[in-house]
């Protein structure tokens, strides 16, 4: 999580402060807990140019800085949840955590997100002089600069699960998902052995990483359907493919686009909150999947025109994730609140190229590079008209409502 962009999850829990804490660490400091001696724990730190030192095990007055955010999350936050477990079975005595236990981890991860966010970031803190961690963080980050966060490309080499896969003529085949390149077929027609290691990143699937004599390349999927997308939901996806395509010997490309895009329209908010469990995408559940559930998984190759969606044009990734989010909301929603209308706006903003929203910019570089003539520019053209003449509806009806409300007062005064 250090080396990525929390605000998805933020805004998955409707929290009202942003995270924008990120960057690469030159030293993580750890206890000496198995999954942080681990040689690929070692190894992807190393590839991201992070070092890791290990406290003496035993005496955790070593590391007491965390100790102490341990005991103010266990006192602030644990402590409030039924089933809470204690500290030792003196101070537990006779409660029943077990039966009393009622949040799920999803619950848990939800909760901790919005305390951590809008509660611990915004707290004096003894420690920091009575400065707040989001205010200090802030400060320090304008004085004295931040690492960036290492790129996808690096992110997938350090963290990716290590596989090893036999290239053919068709390229590298992992879940189900064919992966090749020209740089690729030019090393399959000269190598004299076909097994290559790989790295897949399950929270990019568009790419593998591939070494190839010695030298790690980006391998990019076949279809441009994958680009962007986590492994769950193409997950998803494939489950839902099955189930209302099983007689069909192939799947077609658009089949598995429009599949994809309705399980983030439906699920976007549940699936950035899944984000915030640590996925099993070990070799041995990555086999397993394979062998289970994508075994004669076959897309149809005929080339197809897969149109983006307005939104994904417009202001790319981080448009288009937060145009499904409020989809998300909107379907939810029993009434229109503040914070919906105020997303309505934004979406507004973004498709009329006001990149004035809530501290968000969207990337216009895609947008130059539309023809005005175009389906896609006439498009977006409709869908901004009719989402303007929404808004102004919806401020009339405000108004009505509101003189409703202020008539039998008037009346009172008369």
């Amino acid at each position: 999580m250090i080396v990525r962009d929390k605000g998805l999850w933020a805004d998955a829990v409707d929290a009202l402060t942003p995270w924008s804490m990120s960057g690469t660490p030159a030293l993580i400091v750890t206890d000496c807990g198995s999954a942080f001696v681990d040689f690929d724990t070692r190894v992807g730190a190393t590839d991201l140019g992070i070092d890791i030192d290990h406290g003496p095990a035993g005496m955790p007055e070593f590391r007491a800085r965390i100790e102490r955010m341990f005991g103010t999350m266990s006192t602030n936050l644990i402590g409030r949840f039924s089933g809470y477990t204690f500290s030792n079975t003196v101070v537990k005595g006779d409660y029943d955590a077990e039966a009393r236990a009622a949040l799920t981890t999803e619950d848990l991860s939800e909760a901790l997100v919005r305390w951590v966010v809008d509660v611990y970031h915004r707290r004096r803190h003894r420690g920091l002089g009575g400065e707040t961690p989001l205010n200090c963080w802030n400060r320090l980050v304008a004085k004295y600069g931040v690492a960036p966060m290492p790129s996808v490309e690096l992110r997938r080499k350090a963290l990716g699960t290590r596989l090893k896969r036999t290239v053919s003529k068709k390229g590298i085949i992992v879940m189900g998902i064919r992966y090749h390149s020209e740089v690729l077929a030019r090393w399959f027609m000269h190598a004299t052995s076909k097994e290559v290691r790989v790295r897949f990143y399950s929270e990019d699937i568009g790419a593998i990483a591939v070494e190839l004599n010695d030298h790690w390349i980006e391998v990019p999927s076949v279809f441009d359907c994958y680009r962007g997308e986590r492994a769950q939901t193409w997950l998803l996806a494939a489950r839902e493919i099955r189930a209302s395509v099983a007689a069909q010997a192939k799947v077609d490309e658009m089949v598995i686009f429009k599949a994809m895009t309705r399980i983030r329209e439906i699920n976007a908010n549940a699936l950035a909150r899944q984000g915030l469990l640590v996925d099993d995408y070990s070799q041995e559940r990555i086999a397993k999947i394979e062998n289970e559930m994508l075994i004669g998984f076959d897309v149809d190759e005929t080339p197809h025109a897969t149109q983006m969606p307005p939104a994904a044009l417009i202001g790319g990734d981080a448009g288009m994730a937060r145009a499904l989010r409020l989809i998300s909301t909107l379907r939810e929603a029993t009434r229109l609140d503040r914070t919906a209308r105020r997303k309505l706006v934004d979406l507004h903003r973004l498709l009329s190229l006001d990149p004035v929203m809530d501290g968000f910019e969207p990337d216009l570089t895609s947008w130059v590079l539309l023809d005005p003539a175009s389906a896609e520019v006439e498009q977006i053209c409709l869908l901004t008209d009719q989402l303007h003449a929404l808004l102004v509806e919806i401020g009339e009806r405000d108004e009505q409502q509101d003189a409703l409300a202020l008539e039998p007062w008037s009346q009172t005064a008369a």
